[in-house]
């Protein structure tokens, strides 16, 4: 998207170093500590801007198809880590990719958001924490086989411990009317106890 996730994290962390920080500290935050991709070639460069109005003056942002792994220009993304400790998103859900894209994954699928979850799952650091916002679909669709496997795997390999049940049209501006709901969890251990919070009828 825009690359709001990216601009409200860095505005908490800097918040959080203090009225004082730094200057390596500001460096680091600026330069080496967020990371997005893009695929869309209208908000890719609006992204840019809004990071660097932001205060991030040199984004680190990747404009391409994560899933089938192609880029359209990598050359900000040169410094990325090969695994991320935080990672915050909201994948397009509805969508469908082809053959090129399912064939990076275990379980192929045309449906975007299972893609995105794999995706994920790759490339979480190991204790790291994911927040991430996921259709209905991808948490009760059990007639195809990816999105169980997905599912089986999430909570097999990360503790997900939280699940926020949202209010129908929370994301109908953004043209995405289905109901959603927002996940978090930690890579590293099997789930155990899980809280669920139903906002539906907030």
């Amino acid at each position: 998207g825009t690359g709001g996730f990216l601009a409200v994290a860095y505005e908490h962390i800097a918040r959080n170093l203090g009225s004082a920080p730094a200057s390596t500290d500001i460096d680091t935050l600026k330069h080496d500590t967020f990371f997005g991709r893009e695929k869309d070639n209208v908000a890719f460069p609006i992204a840019l801007a809004n990071l660097v109005l932001h205060g991030i003056d040199q984004p680190n942002l990747w404009h391409g198809n994560t899933l089938t792994k192609k880029a359209t220009y990598s050359g900000l993304f040169d410094q990325a880590p090969s695994a991320f400790n935080v990672i915050l998103t909201n994948p397009p859900f509805g969508g469908k990719e082809g053959p090129e894209a399912q064939s990076n994954y275990a379980f192929a699928t045309g449906s975007t958001q299972v893609l995105f979850v794999q995706e994920i799952l790759e490339t979480l650091a190991v204790e790291g924490n994911c927040a991430i916002v996921l259709d209905d679909g991808f948490l009760f669709r059990k007639d195809e086989d990816a999105f169980v496997e997905t599912k089986r795997k999430l909570v097999d390999e990360c503790s997900l411990w939280a699940i926020v049940a949202l209010p129908g049209g929370v994301f109908s501006s953004a043209g995405a009317a289905v109901k959603t709901n927002l996940l978090f969890f930690s890579k590293g251990t099997k789930t155990g106890k899980m809280w669920y919070y139903d906002l539906t009828d907030v």
